[in-house]
């Protein structure tokens, strides 16, 4: 791990996701609990698997990556990359 890295994930701004806030929960292995991370040296991103996708939704044109003509392209606002259609296909997996 970097020196930028280690002081980035040691900031006082980050913030944990309620769910692994020290209820004895292990921390995210993506992010450690932190709400988000450093994919490489110059880049971090919100935690997907930590974010509560709270913030909305907006909607992709179709010059962004992911937009798919007749399908739901709505990415959530937080800036976890996740998109709304892949979130609601990933829940139905696993309640069925």
């Amino acid at each position: 791990m970097s020196e930028k890295t280690r002081k980035n994930s040691d900031s006082k701004v980050a913030t944990q996701h309620p769910a692994r806030s020290g209820l004895g929960d292990p921390p995210c292995s993506l992010c450690g609990g932190d709400g988000h991370y450093m994919y490489d040296e110059n880049h971090g991103k919100i935690c997907e698997q930590c974010c509560t996708h709270d913030q909305g939704w907006w909607e992709l044109t179709e010059y962004h990556a992911g937009f798919v003509e007749g399908k739901d392209n709505r990415c959530c606002r937080a800036g976890c990359g996740i998109l709304y259609r892949d979130l609601k296909a990933n829940a139905k997996d696993h309640t069925s």
